[in-house]
């Protein structure tokens, strides 16, 4: 118990410090373990109740079978949601995220679990006996990603707000915004209509988005223009349309707002949900005083979408993660030598 609500209220201070910190979601993870063995205690404690011994059979049985088929299931998982997202959009490196992680997965599970260990030479062996080390490793860093991500999302943004800023992205035939733009943009402006309702506040809306090679006009026009065809009128809006980046985006809307005179106000920034947490560390860098909020995404997209900011995510702090699996590499070609050594 003392471990538990150590583990809950270090999150808890690390969290009203600062939202956007990968280390939240380190930190929400271990309170959820020690409340998970909190949960096995007491069910131990209460077992020869019949209600709580099948409660402790069915964790013990659930985990079991986590571990004996869970792989099989995320490899399943895995294909099964590439070739759906292969059916609905477009194919591309990005689109093709969740295939190649069930790929490598199914190669590596052949390797490691179906050859026997004799079949294959020494250092081959030894190569890919660290495969499952590495993984570990990025799969804690994706679960504490995917955490903080969750929680940062908790709060309901009060309705103070003095900016509302709608990331854009890629356009349909050059000059039309996507479902998955308009979803940002709907829900901007429902929160701006609330705002409006319950404060009689304006906010002022910025559409960022700049003009990629194969688009007509930028982002933040098409944004505009969609805006306008549900109410919006021009002079509550801006359009930003020179950024390429989302950190461009935030700090070309920041600009926007210093020039009027606003660089000290508070607002929100809108993209979708898998999106938002590393939009706010972006917002962060940049200096903009802006929380997300996050619309949602069809869940399809989701498995590839998440994968792919955690990718994002990871290139950010590309030295700390280059330098442990470079120690992880090092570790294993000593382990080679001392083999060869040993056998001569």
């Amino acid at each position: 118990m003392i471990l538990m609500m150590g583990s809950f209220l270090i999150f808890i201070i690390s969290y009203l410090r600062e939202r956007r910190k990968l280390i939240n979601g380190f930190f929400f993870n271990v309170f959820l373990i020690f409340f998970f063995f909190e949960i096995i205690g007491i069910l131990v404690q209460f077992e020869q109740h019949s209600i709580f011994s099948l409660m402790l059979l069915f964790i013990a049985v659930l985990l079991l079978f986590v571990l004996l088929f869970g792989v099989f299931g995320l490899i399943f998982f895995l294909f099964w949601n590439s070739r759906v997202v292969r059916k609905k959009e477009s194919v591309s490196l990005a689109n093709l995220l969740t295939f190649i992680l069930a790929s490598g997965l199914s190669v590596w599970w052949i390797f490691v679990i179906v050859v026997p260990s004799n079949a294959l030479p020494k250092p081959i062996e030894l190569i890919l006996g660290i495969i499952p080390i590495i993984t570990f490793y990025f799969l804690c860093g994706f679960f504490n990603y995917l955490s903080a991500a969750f929680v940062y999302q908790f709060p309901k943004p009060k309705y103070n707000q003095d900016f509302l800023v709608v990331l854009g992205s890629g356009l349909i035939d050059g000059d039309r915004v996507s479902p998955l733009l308009a979803s940002r943009i709907d829900k901007a402006i429902e929160f701006y209509k609330k705002q409006v309702s319950a404060t009689e506040k304006k906010a002022k809306l910025i559409f960022s988005g700049g003009q990629g090679s194969d688009e007509k006009i930028s982002e933040g026009l098409a944004m505009a223009n969609y805006a306008r065809s549900k109410g919006i009128s021009e002079d509550q809006f801006w359009i930003e349309d020179q950024s390429k980046t989302t950190y461009e985006n935030m700090l070309f809307s920041k600009k926007l707002l210093s020039a009027a005179g606003m660089q000290d106000s508070q607002g929100l920034f809108f993209t979708n949900n898998y999106h938002v947490f590393r939009a706010s560390l972006f917002a962060k860098a940049a200096g903009l005083c802006a929380q997300g909020v996050g619309a949602k995404t069809a869940f399809y997209f989701l498995p590839n979408a998440l994968i792919r900011e955690y990718i994002a995510i990871v290139m950010l702090r590309k030295k700390r993660h280059l330098f442990i699996v470079g120690l992880l590499a090092v570790a294993i070609i000593a382990r080679i030598v001392l083999y060869y050594i040993s056998k001569n």
